[in-house]
């Protein structure tokens, strides 16, 4: 006899959020993650499910906490104490790409980032 079977993480975007984020951008990706188990190619259970947050503009990815899921995918609104930070980008405010976070100056146009 011959089983197909085996283990996978996937990714699925479940909805576009509001929320704060620090490059002034208010608009961001709700994304579930989770391991699966498929037999045949057909998933038969989940396990390890995290729900993450991914800023549209900086990219930077946040965990949202899971006492908060529920309320999350319900109103699509997001608030600051419901996260974690995981990756935090920085963006230059005069020509749009990504910097370290710690420079003061941008090493693509030369604008002053920190005050």
């Amino acid at each position: 006899m011959f089983f197909v079977m085996g283990i996978d993480d996937k990714q699925k975007i479940l909805r576009e959020v509001n929320y704060n984020c620090t490059c002034s951008n208010n608009k961001g990706i709700l994304i579930l993650e989770e391991r699966r188990f498929s037999l045949f190619f057909l998933p038969i259970f989940s396990w390890n499910k995290r729900y993450y947050l991914e800023c549209k503009k900086c990219h930077s990815i946040f965990k949202i906490k899971q006492e908060y899921i529920d309320e999350v995918i319900k109103s699509g609104i997001v608030y600051e104490n419901y996260l974690e930070i995981i990756l935090k980008k920085e963006i230059c405010k005069n020509c749009g790409q990504e910097i370290e976070e710690n420079y003061e100056y941008c090493p693509h146009c030369g604008n002053k980032n920190k005050e």
